[in-house]
C-alpha cells in the first residue's frame, strides 16, 4: 500500500505513507533530475508504528495532519497535528480536540491553501450516513480552537463512503466515494458562487425599513457582545476582506451572538477612508457587505437579520494603510 500524501510547492518532493505498513515509516522521495531517488524516512516523534495512519502534509512543509489512535484518541483514529520547528525536527502528534474529533473514526484531513479551513471524514458527526466530509476553520491562528462544524452536504455526501476530499483554486474539489459500487471511485465537483454573491451589488436598507428599527441601547449591547464598543473591521488599500483574520474571526463572533439572540437584527455600514472613484467605491463597498453576509448566512443566520446601510464618506486619508472601515449596529 503506497500513498502519496503530500507534494511541495516547486514539485520535486513527493511525502509518501503506507498506512497499513506503518513500520516502514512516512517518507519522502526526491525528483533531482527525471527520475525519483528511493524514498527516504522522515522521523515524527510519537507517530505509532502499528494500526491505520494517514497522513496530509502542507506545500510548505511545515504542518502533517495526521489521522491515528493515539494515547488521548476519543474513539477510533482522531486527527492530530504535528509542527515543524526551525530547526527542521517535527513534534509529537497534538489532538486537534473534541470539535473535530469524536469516539466514531476521523480520517482523509485535508487544509486548504491557506491553512483556514480544515477538510476530513467521519462517521462520529451526524450526516448522510456512512462517512461523510465535513469543513471547519480555525480561529485565532490555533490549531486547537475550531469553528462550527459543516456537513458538506448531500450534493457531495451519501449514505455510503465519502472522504479524501481536496480543494483546488476557489471552485474546483475532487473526493472518493462508493455512492455507487462496491469499490470507491473518484469524483469531481465544482462549486458554484453562492446565491447572495451572484449580483455584485447589495440592495441598501431603504428609509422606510431604518425608520422601523429600535436601536440597542448601550446596556443591551454591552449585554449583547459583552463589551461597550464593537471593533469595527479595517480593509487596507488593495487588501481583501477574505484574507483577513481578524475580520472573519469578529464575523464568525457575531454570527454566535445573533444566533443566540435571535430577535436582533444587525446593520453594516461600510465607510470609506480614502480617494477613489464613485464606481470603486460602490462595487467594493458592496462586495465586502455582501461577503460578510455570505458568511453569515453559512453561519446559520437568517439573510432577514442583516442589513446593509451602504457607504459613507469619512475622513479621507486620515488612515492612508486603510481604505475601507466596515462598523456595525444592532436592531430590533
Amino acid at each position: 500500500n503506497n500513498f502519496v500524501v503530500g507534494i511541495n510547492t516547486t514539485e520535486d518532493i513527493l511525502y509518501l505513507n503506507h498506512p497499513k505498513s506503518a513500520e516502514k515509516g512516512f517518507q519522502f522521495s526526491k525528483r533531482p533530475s527525471d527520475k525519483w531517488i528511493s524514498p527516504e524516512t522522515i522521523e515524527i516523534p510519537g507517530l505509532p508504528l502499528i494500526g491505520y495512519r494517514g497522513l496530509y502534509v502542507t506545500p510548505d512543509y511545515k504542518q502533517i495532519i495526521v489521522s491515528m489512535e493515539g494515547n488521548d484518541t476519543q474513539g477510533k483514529e482522531d486527527l492530530y497535528i504535528s509542527l515543524r520547528n526551525q530547526n527542521g525536527d517535527w513534534s509529537e502528534p497534538v489532538n486537534l480536540g473534541v470539535t473535530v474529533n469524536t469516539s466514531g473514526r476521523e480520517l482523509s484531513p485535508f487544509l486548504s491553501a491557506d491553512k483556514r479551513k480544515l477538510y476530513f471524514a467521519s462517521d462520529g458527526h451526524d450526516g448522510q450516513g456512512g462517512i461523510d466530509i465535513f469543513e471547519v476553520e480555525r480561529l485565532y491562528n490555533s490549531w486547537n480552537v475550531w469553528g462550527k462544524l459543516r456537513n458538506l452536504g448531500p450534493s457531495i455526501n451519501s449514505p455510503k463512503f465519502d472522504a479524501y476530499y481536496s480543494v483546488y483554486g476557489d471552485t474546483l474539489a475532487f473526493f472518493s466515494s462508493n455512492r455507487d459500487s462496491e469499490f470507491a471511485d473518484i469524483y469531481e465537483v465544482r462549486m458554484l458562487e453562492p446565491e447572495i454573491t451572484k449580483n455584485r451589488i447589495m440592495s441598501v436598507a431603504d428609509a422606510n425599513t431604518i425608520a422601523k428599527r429600535k436601536y440597542l441601547s448601550q446596556a443591551e449591547l454591552k449585554d449583547l457582545i459583552g463589551f461597550d464598543i464593537l471593533p469595527s473591521i479595517d480593509i487596507k488599500a488593495n487588501g481583501n476582506i477574505s484574507d483577513n483574520n481578524v475580520a472573519l474571526e469578529l464575523i464568525y463572533f457575531l454570527s454566535n451572538k445573533l444566533r443566540k439572540n435571535p430577535q436582533v437584527k444587525m446593520g453594516i455600514k461600510v465607510n470609506v477612508l480614502q480617494n477613489m472613484s464613485a464606481e470603486k467605491i460602490v462595487v467594493t463597498a458592496s462586495e465586502i457587505a455582501t461577503f460578510i453576509a455570505s458568511q453569515m448566512k453559512e453561519a446559520g443566520i437568517e439573510q432577514a437579520k442583516i442589513q446593509y446601510d451602504g457607504v459613507a464618506i469619512d475622513n479621507q486619508n486620515s488612515l492612508k494603510e486603510v481604505s475601507f472601515q466596515v462598523t456595525f449596529i444592532f436592531f430590533r
